[in-house]
């Protein structure tokens, strides 16, 4: 393993640390991509998993946008309402892979609904009928998010060149899909609440010859799914040619996307890069 060293100082784990929590390569678990989908940029998170900023909900958004950028230069139709949105993450959840598709809140952000609400024991896996109204009215904004990504993009839209609108339709989506336990499809969805604050220790980029250790190689694998579905199957006028464009701008965005979420992340942490051979 060599690693090039630290490329920022800051707060946190040192480079002897990130040694051995790396240790050797071939003690890394393997992971196949489009089995297994995305989970989000959180050190909140245990286990072994692929990350990418916002998760497969962060995809399914950076898809949803460039998707509504590609409609309006093509033929100037841009009509994405929220029902629209909800079909469309409903035909991807079909679609997918994977078994599952995620997204992340916190126990701060479900305080927050809480008390807008001035309702205790929520639940927001599956609130009662009476509630679902209400909450859908304050469930997209930024306060309450535990997601970090998700709340940039909606507190900083134009940092990131999104439309605001189509986030918090999708996260309307999503906690309507999820509550809906007469379509079987609700079971796909994964809701993870992450509990207590963070304390992040690094930020560790890695890169690799081995093609499944790379998390920024393994995220195209999701891009082209998604490039694939919302021009060859949500758009049947679309062509194979749109399909690779909304791929390459996909990856374009996505690493703008990486690079800014990462530096709210990581802004007092050490940096790190670790080049596995």
């Amino acid at each position: 393993m060599n690693n090039n060293g630290q490329e920022t100082q800051g707060e946190g784990a040192t480079e002897q640390q990130i040694r051995e929590l790396i240790n050797t390569p071939t003690t890394l678990a393997m992971a196949r991509v489009l089995e297994n989908g995305f989970k989000s940029l959180d050190g909140r998170i245990s286990g072994t998993y692929l990350a990418t900023p916002g998760g497969d909900s962060g995809e399914f958004i950076l898809g949803l946008q460039i998707y509504q950028e590609m409609k309006l230069t093509t033929n100037g139709e841009v009509h994405l309402t929220q029902a629209k949105v909800k079909n469309l993450l409903r035909e991807y959840l079909s679609y997918m892979k994977q078994d599952r598709f995620y997204m992340a809140t916190d126990d701060q952000a479900l305080s927050h609904i809480q008390k807008q609400l001035a309702f205790i024991g929520l639940d927001i896996q599956n609130p009662k009928v009476k509630l679902q109204s209400d909450i859908l009215k304050v469930i997209s904004q930024p306060e309450n998010q535990g997601d970090l990504h998700l709340k940039l993009l909606l507190t900083q839209p134009q940092s990131y060149s999104i439309n605001k609108t189509l986030v918090e339709y999708f996260i309307q989506s999503y906690y309507q899909i999820l509550w809906d336990k007469t379509d079987p499809i609700y079971n796909k969805l994964i809701l993870d609440v992450l509990a207590g604050d963070h304390n992040e220790q690094a930020f560790v980029e890695i890169k690799t010859d081995l093609v499944f250790l790379n998390h920024m190689d393994a995220v195209s694998l999701i891009r082209a799914q998604i490039a694939k579905f919302f021009t060859q199957h949500a758009s049947h006028e679309s062509t194979k040619a749109d399909t690779e464009t909304m791929f390459n701008r996909m990856n374009h965005m996505g690493l703008a996307f990486l690079e800014l979420t990462g530096s709210y992340i990581a802004k007092y942490l050490n940096f790190y890069t670790v080049n596995l051979v």
